[in-house]
Parts: structure tokens; sequence; C-alpha cells
């Protein structure tokens, strides 16, 4: 973290002819003190900038865009102690959860360091909006706004793959007064969005050389190699599978509890009288899961499903302003990951009273 360096100026006493002396003493101080009220230090945030070597095509311009400041913890100290006694064995507080609203009011910042960090913001031009969260403070403006209140430069670039997209290329500063309460500001580049790395590919056989470990031998495969990888990243795809889902299309419910010791747990870890959610960025077909679900559990199992649409979900996106929502993100784009969500939780907890579904569009920022 650095300071911006500002002069400090040595008086001189021209009007009666004296030569230039240095401010000492209580005089010094006073003058310092002064020169702070009215030029304040801005310090820069750690890790604000992502280095790269993609071209810079030029400065970002926008009339409105919005940006979230996401600020620290009260007590971080604190919580990290009590994170580690939490998932400790043999502490006093091992598995014992914090109660609705507990963890906003032992750790989420105070209303005076929100307000803090919102007057400055508007004081900067920019329009303080509300936010779901006590560690985030939303902020509205122009581009060029922003530039100027974070004392920062958002550009625009262009990767190898012709790929367009911007990006802060300088580091954020904020008033000193306010940096420790500061950890990162969320919307200042669209260079990041949550996509799948999966790949749907006919059943294959197994290749020549494969290792097996399961009855299944006409489609386990063993780990994929380096060369598989490389090829994959190449387009090239490789034959895949595993476990004893029909067709080894993946783990069986009672495999996946065995990787988290479940079954051992008691009616409780299976779910019991619980609600449980999963936060998505791509719609899903319901019918995909009662497949899964009356395979593994019967004709008469139904999953609890109740969907929660967030900003318009998928579907319909609401897209944050000066954001972004590519329709190709959208939609059934990603399906296969929240069907694996819904079933993995579902494998662990079957007994769960509800499972609440939460989407949201795929934007580029991460705001919705």
């Amino acid at each position: 973290m650095g300071l911006l360096k500002r002069p400090i100026y040595v008086g001189t006493v021209a009007a009666v002819g004296l030569a230039t002396v240095a401010l000492t003493g209580t005089y010094a101080a006073t003058a310092a003190s002064a020169a702070s009220t009215s030029t304040p230090h801005f310090v820069a945030l750690r890790n604000s900038v992502s280095p790269t070597t993609d071209r810079m095509t030029g400065t970002y311009r926008s009339s409105r865009m919005s940006i979230q400041v996401a600020l620290a913890p009260r007590n971080g100290s604190g919580l990290a102690r009590e994170l580690q006694a939490t998932y400790t064995k043999g502490s006093a507080s091992y598995h014992k959860w914090l109660a609705k609203g507990q963890f906003d009011a032992k750790y989420a910042p105070t209303a005076a360091e929100r307000d803090s960090i919102a007057r400055y913001l508007r004081s900067a031009g920019l329009r303080i909006g509300r936010s779901a969260s006590p560690f985030l403070v939303k902020a509205t403006g122009s581009s060029q706004q922003i530039d100027s209140a974070l004392r920062t430069t958002i550009s625009n670039y262009k990767d190898p793959r012709g790929i367009q997209y911007f990006s802060n290329s300088t580091p954020v500063r904020v008033p000193s007064n306010i940096s420790r309460d500061v950890i990162g500001v969320v919307g200042l580049t669209n260079s990041a969005r949550e996509h799948t790395s999966l790949a749907r590919t006919p059943s294959p056989e197994r290749p020549a050389g494969k290792a097996t470990s399961s009855s299944n031998s006409s489609c386990e495969t063993g780990y994929v190699t380096t060369a598989d990888l490389f090829g994959y990243e190449a387009g090239t795809g490789f034959p895949y599978g595993y476990g004893d889902g029909p067709g080894c299309s993946g783990l069986t419910p009672s495999q996946t509890n065995s990787i988290f010791g479940a079954p051992n747990a008691g009616a409780r870890a299976k779910g019991a009288g619980v609600t449980a959610g999963v936060f998505e960025l791509s719609w899903y077909q319901a019918s995909d899961i009662d497949t899964w679900a009356h395979h593994f559990y019967g004709a008469s199992y139904n999953p609890p499903l109740t969907n929660v649409v967030v900003d318009g979900g998928p579907l319909n996106p609401d897209c944050p302003s000066g954001d972004q929502c590519p329709a190709e993100y959208e939609y059934y784009s990603n399906d296969i990951e929240v069907d694996a969500d819904i079933e993995q939780t579902l494998a662990v907890a079957p007994d769960i009273s509800k499972l609440v579904v939460y989407n949201a569009p795929n934007d580029y920022t991460g705001q919705t």
C-alpha cells in the first residue's frame, strides 16, 4: 500500500526580507495538520488491479455504471478464531452454528463505517443505492465519476482471441481515513464471468490401455492425462465415465455419502427438518431432477424444490446498470451444473423439507 506524496512547504518570510526558515515545533505540526485536512492522503488498495499483457485499446466510457464497495468485517481476528473453532474437532464451539442474524450482529461493519464510505462516494458525485448486504455499499454514476472517486482509470482491452472487455488499469485509491474499512470494489471489470467447463459427449467406450475400477468396465475410465487436458483445451475432447450411475454417469447417492461420511451422522445429517439452498446462474428442467430422484429413491420420492428468481433470472434477465448479460450465457446454457448441484444436495440430504434454488442472470461483473 502506498501513499500519494504531496509537498511539505518550508515557509519564507519574503515580506520582511528574512531568509527561508524551516518550520519546526508546534507551528510545523499545526501547518502539517492543516494541510492534511485540506488535502487528504489516498491509499492504494492491495491487489486492486490485475496485471495483463492484453492490448489496451483506449479509455472505457459509460454514462452509467454501477459498483459495490466491499467492506471488511468488524473484528476480523475474532471472526477468524471463531471459524477455526467451529471446524476444529474437540473445540467447545465445534459445529455450533450461528443463528440467523448473529453473523451480521457480531461481524458486520458498523453503521458509522458504512456512512463514512457513503459520504465520500456522494461527495465524489456518485448516487448511493440499496444493497442486499451490510458488507456492501452500492454506488452508481458515469465511468468518469467512478474513475475520479477511486483515483483509477478504467480502460478497454482486447485479448489474443479478439474478446473485448474493460478493466481498471491502475490501482484503486481511497482516502486513508476509510482505507482500513475497504477490501475491494466490485464492478470495475467485466473480464470475469462464471461459466461451465463441462462438455457433453456421447457415452464412450473405454479406450485401450485405460484402467478400470468397477463392474462397468465398458465406460469407466481412469484419471485424464496431461495430454488429454491439452487436447480438451484445443477442442478435441476426451472420453470419460465414472461411478456406479447408469452408464458410468457419475456417483450414486451412497457413493457421494461415503465421501462425506454422512450415513453415520443420523437423521439430522440426512436433512430432516432442514431447508437447504443453492445459488445458480442457469435455468434447469425439473423433469431432469425427477428422473434422477425416481431412479435412486423410487417413484414416490418428490424432490422438494422451490425456485426463487433473482434479478429476473436467466430466462428474463434484469441486468444491473452498466453490466452485461449476454444471451449465450442465459436460459438453459449451463443446466448441467444446476442439475449436478441439486442432485448432490439431495444425495447427501434426501430428507430435507425444502431445497431453495436461487437463480440469477449470468452477468459479466457478478453483481446479481
